[in-house]
């Protein structure tokens, strides 16, 4: 086994980047869109909601797999081509974004009804209060939350294999087809997304700590 992770290991370092670039890109694309739709289930008007929550529910009934191969299969049926990396990082940003903008609106309306009304004592109109009173105490409740997204993503990311991106998974599957030792391989590539999990969950648990606060607060 030694050899092997000496011979093979390169192979998935090179990989490496390409898992980190589409965990990154995609978490950041369901941050954004996860906020925006929070937003709109909570502060906009009726029909703008309920168009939210239809997304939020039709992506978290369908398997995000088969939303990948919507995006870089079934799109080129009507004109829209997404190169496999593209098309991995949306498929699994927009299906992170159902999921966000749960915890996001989660932390809305945690937040006390009465910083409502002494933000109108102040002068300040809807918006502002949103953008400087609400939005930094929502992302605040739903850090703790929003740590375990990143967690889920990083794992998600293995899927971009399926359409053709060289990953980690894809890297190890390169190597199991060549070398015919699949457990190593895949038990390879285990290690590497054990080993970046453990740094992730250890970063957020401190940045939780510095920055979470609970709704009673």
């Amino acid at each position: 086994m030694v050899d092997f992770i000496e011979a093979y290991a390169p192979s998935l370092v090179k990989a490496l980047p390409a898992t980190l670039v589409i965990w990154i890109l995609a978490v950041a694309v369901g941050a954004a869109v996860g906020l925006l739709l929070a937003l709109i289930r909570v502060y906009a008007a009726t029909p703008l909601a309920k168009a939210s929550a239809v997304y939020v529910d039709v992506v978290r009934g369908t398997p995000m797999l088969v939303q990948m191969f919507i995006l870089y299969f079934g799109l080129p049926e009507i004109g829209i081509v997404f190169s496999p990396f593209v098309a991995a990082t949306l498929a699994i940003g927009l299906n992170s974004a159902a999921y966000q903008a749960e915890y996001f609106r989660a932390g809305f309306l945690a937040i006390p009804s009465n910083q409502v009304a002494a933000a109108r004592a102040l002068g300040m109109k809807k918006w502002c209060y949103v953008r400087h009173v609400s939005i930094p105490q929502a992302m605040r409740i739903a850090l703790p939350a929003w740590s375990n997204e990143f967690v889920v993503e990083l794992q998600y990311s293995s899927l971009a294999f399926t359409i053709g991106v060289t990953e980690l998974t894809g890297a190890a599957q390169k190597i199991c087809s060549t070398t015919y030792r699949c457990v190593d391989a895949y038990l390879l590539a285990g290690a590497f997304y054990l080993v970046l999990t453990g740094v992730v969950v250890t970063a957020f648990s401190a940045i939780s700590k510095r920055f979470a606060i609970t709704p009673a607060q």
